[in-house]
């Protein structure tokens, strides 16, 4: 039978910091969503594209993190069913 090699649970008193702080989050998605319409704007000086591209930044950039939340919870599935067996 094969043993875990680490506690799941820390049992220190220390809050594990394992997510982004939501301020740095906000900052570097608002930094990327500014600097693509900046960008669209100043190349072909049209309100419309700078309006379709920030939109489909912006949602390239919650599919990107959705996918890496399902990315993160199948590992956390994997690391599981590894110690029970």
């Amino acid at each position: 039978m094969l043993r875990p090699t680490r506690l799941l649970h820390d049992l220190t008193d220390k809050p594990a910091r394992t997510a982004l702080p939501f301020r740095i989050f906000d900052r570097v998605l608002r930094l990327v969503l500014y600097t693509n319409a900046l960008m669209v704007c100043f190349v072909p000086h049209s309100i419309r594209t700078v309006i379709v591209t920030t939109l489909a930044c912006a949602l390239l950039l919650q599919v990107g993190y959705f996918g890496s939340v399902l990315f993160l919870f199948w590992l956390l599935c994997l690391e599981r069913r590894t110690w029970k067996s």
